[in-house]
């Protein structure tokens, strides 16, 4: 009798101590995120994120909804830190497209970069503008087919003023700005490409977009501006052209805006 009391005292303690250890804690699986936060929190605003079209952009093929990809082609560090890794893939989406039709000015593409994919797989959200776009580093470094022409691009514009589409509605009338005479980019390579209307730094003198750059650089008849499309804030690119076509490899610089705003 005595023995079998203190069994069942023994199992009595045995059983507390299960219900006391959560199943997270008896599966260390469920505890690995914790090590992986690696978030976009700790992207501060203004770090600037190096990427390039992993595929091209052509507003013709293009509807809301649909994908658009690049990859950093540097890393981004903070305090030592890389946050985002060279080679990370950028994800986002479109939030506008239209070719230019009768009486139109100009063909539009809206975009967002949303979230940056690790090789692990893990997903960090951004919240990031397009601060200035250029032609690709091979295309930016090529010799000059003859001596004394115009360098590439001299008629890329940055147009802060085009207001994009508001609710899926016509194009905006308002045309960029009347393209101007080259302003020369912030370096004095000569293969590198020409600034185009407003536009601030350029690429310096290995074809690379610096990371002060600001508005569009060797890409003939294409805009930049800000735009809101519902309640997304999106780069908006225009095209002087039927349509906006940029090619796989066109730098873009990202800028981050802070913590990302949870979505509803």
């Amino acid at each position: 009798m005595h023995r079998s009391a203190i069994l069942i005292a023994i199992g009595i303690l045995w059983a507390g101590t299960a219900v006391v250890q959560s199943p997270a804690d008896m599966n260390p699986q469920t505890q690995a995120p914790a090590q992986n936060q690696q978030g976009s929190d700790l992207l501060p605003a203004g770090a600037p994120i190096e990427a390039a079209l992993a595929k091209s952009i052509d507003s013709k093929k293009l509807k809301p909804g649909d994908s658009v990809v690049a990859q950093a082609t540097e890393s981004t560090e903070q305090n030592g830190k890389t946050l985002i890794p060279r080679g990370t893939k950028i994800e986002g989406h479109v939030t506008q497209a239209s070719s230019r039709g009768k009486g139109d000015s100009f063909s539009t593409v809206g975009v967002v970069f949303d979230k940056a994919i690790l090789k692990d797989g893990q997903q960090i959200p951004l919240n990031v503008t397009v601060q200035a776009i250029a032609l690709s580093q091979s295309a930016a470094t090529a010799p000059s087919p003859e001596a004394g022409m115009t360098p590439m691009g001299s008629s890329g514009s940055f147009a802060p003023g085009v207001p994009s589409r508001m609710g899926g509605g016509a194009p905006a009338a308002t045309p960029p700005p009347e393209q101007s005479p080259i302003n020369t980019a912030g370096n004095v390579d000569a293969n590198n490409a020409a600034a185009g209307k407003g536009a601030v730094g350029g690429v310096n003198s290995s074809g690379v977009l610096t990371a002060n750059s600001r508005g569009v650089f060797g890409l003939p008849g294409i805009g930049l501006t800000m735009g809101t499309e519902g309640a997304e804030h999106s780069a908006v690119i225009t095209s002087t052209g039927k349509n906006v076509h940029l090619d796989s490899g066109t730098q873009v610089l990202l800028v981050t805006q802070g913590p990302p705003t949870p979505k509803s």
